[in-house]
């Protein structure tokens, strides 16, 4: 037999996907066929395939079987096909046919509810004009009563006719849209649109006739992957915490191959990027003279600096050497524990590969100058079988979502932080007294600020709080900083960061406060 779109002699042969590797913007699939050849060389052509497969990266070996594969390579051919299978046209075809029927009963119906009506209508003008022919005085109470009582049943059987013809009209009107909607999708089934088939053409030599077991391996664009976390804080009954940690492969794919039941994996390396050496260029540096206004005037300005570091100066680190991830290292590789399935429509699709409990110490952090209630921050130290990757987190307390965020890249062994939402419980004001002043004759301008931070525990438990406030760091010699009274602050000379800690007895307040004066040059211009 030929086939009419190939030109084969052989039918195509079906395989079946079973192991499939997601990286960052493509998969790679290991797909198998069973064929029974006779001895000598052939060709098999085996379906199953993305139209959108990498010919280059197309491999076949012989799994199983006494033969070996010559050549392997991608044939495409296009065709038109019907939106619909023939079955499916049937049984729309079938449920048109049924909407007509409807909608011509309705019709029928209709005819015959107006028939009664116009019967109904008859026997009332004839009961009118028979009622003004009868002689006055001549009908005694019984022959009232008789004409009274056919006068309400013509009536009756009137007004039963104009509901039925309600209804009727109302059946007509959905029976006709039911037809359009039959219609439309018969249309829309029978459109034929161009298809896109390809099949792997692999020539072989076998040494003798039996069972072959053809593997393949390809990768495929339109399918990727990305690590999704979730941490839950616990509190056990001595009160230590916990956080049960979570991540997901969150998966897409739009390739038009069957993955079902596969074994998954999933791989942050890079297949598609080579590496290459940066190129040298020459860096050229000029100089020139301050003009008059830069020599009388020095203009600061003020920055906001996210304070970086590679890690905390708190938790424990089970390691001394960061392993890399991606371009830097070994790349890391997930797998679920369990076999998965994969539909090719595009949506998100995830599965759990990692679960792991950590420890944590859990503290209230108060940044007075950013918030007005503390937040509860975790530090814990990874432990986990691989690396945790960067992306987004799902944090809750206990039964409740409590926020959404993002976690950085996170060795094994290193100490991490994460937040876990506001206490409501803790509120705070803060307060800024500033005064200026300018020395005589130099011109030095002084600024003294006192802030003064106020910490109200609102609930009916004891509350310890790591209150963080900061002071502005110079980074000129004309513009000068010094700290003044600060009792009970810790001082980062480095970061220019003030920590407290601070324990509220229930429904208690307390006040705390700290100075500092800047000194500016009287050609210093100072943004505030």
């Amino acid at each position: 037999m030929t086939d009419p779109l190939f030109g084969q002699t052989a039918a195509p042969i079906a395989s079946r996907a079973q192991r499939v590797t997601f990286f960052e913007d493509r998969a790679e699939v290991r797909r198998a066929a069973i064929v029974t050849v006779a001895r000598g060389r052939g060709e098999l052509w085996i379906a199953g395939l993305s139209p959108y497969v990498d010919d280059a990266s197309l491999r076949a070996r012989v799994a199983r079987g006494a033969a070996t594969v010559l050549a392997a390579s991608v044939q495409r051919r296009s065709h038109r096909e019907r939106a619909l299978s023939d079955a499916e046209l049937a049984r729309l075809e079938a449920e048109l046919d049924e909407a007509r029927r409807e909608a011509v009963r309705c019709a029928r119906g209709i005819e015959r509810t107006n028939a009664d009506a116009d019967r109904a209508k008859t026997l009332v003008e004839h009961w009118m004009k028979a009622l003004a022919e009868a002689p006055k005085g001549f009908a005694s109470d019984g022959v009232s009563r008789s004409w009274r009582e056919a006068f309400d049943a013509v009536v009756t059987r009137q007004e039963q006719a104009a509901t039925r013809l309600s209804i009727e009209r109302a059946s007509l009107v959905e029976a006709r849209r039911a037809v359009e909607r039959a219609e439309s999708a018969l249309a829309r089934g029978r459109i034929e649109k161009p298809t896109l088939v390809a099949l792997a053409r692999v020539q072989y030599d076998a040494t003798e006739a039996g069972e072959l077991e053809i593997e393949l391996v390809y990768r495929v664009p339109c399918a990727l992957w990305r690590p999704e976390h979730s941490a839950r804080l616990e509190f056990d009954a001595r009160g230590a915490a916990s956080v049960r940690w979570a991540t997901a492969a969150v998966l897409w794919q739009r390739t038009g191959e069957q993955w079902d039941e596969v074994e998954a994996r999933f791989s942050t390396a890079r297949p598609a990027r080579a590496s290459s050496a940066p190129l040298a260029r020459e860096e050229q540096l000029a100089w020139r003279k301050k003009t008059d206004y830069e020599k009388q005037r020095v203009v600061v300005d003020v920055r906001e600096q996210a304070v970086q570091s590679a890690g905390l100066e708190r938790g424990a680190r089970s390691v001394s050497e960061m392993p890399g991830v991606d371009d830097g290292g070994e790349p890391v590789l997930l797998a679920p524990s369990a076999r998965i399935s994969v539909p090719s429509n595009g949506k998100p699709v995830r599965i759990e590969v990692l679960s792991v409990t950590l420890a944590a110490t859990v503290d209230r952090v108060l940044f007075p100058e950013r918030a007005t209630a503390p937040h509860l921050r975790a530090t814990l130290t990874w432990s986990g079988a691989a690396p945790l990757l960067a992306g987004p987190l799902r944090v809750a307390r206990g039964g409740s979502v409590v926020g959404r965020g993002r976690v950085a890249f996170v060795g094994q062994g290193a100490p991490f932080e994460v937040g876990f939402g506001p206490d409501d419980g803790v509120r705070v004001r803060r307060k800024v007294d500033e005064s200026r002043d300018t020395v005589p004759v130099l011109g030095t301008q002084k600024i003294r600020r006192t802030i003064r931070v106020f910490v109200s525990n609102l609930s009916g438990d004891v509350r310890a709080v790591k209150v963080v406030e900061r002071v502005p760091l110079s980074e000129i010699t004309d513009v000068e900083v010094q700290l003044g009274a600060h009792e009970g602050w810790r001082y980062k000379a480095q970061d220019g960061m003030l920590e407290r800690d601070v324990e509220l007895p229930p429904r208690e307040g307390k006040e705390l406060s700290f100075e500092y004066e800047l000194r500016a040059g009287a050609k210093v211009v100072l943004p505030f």
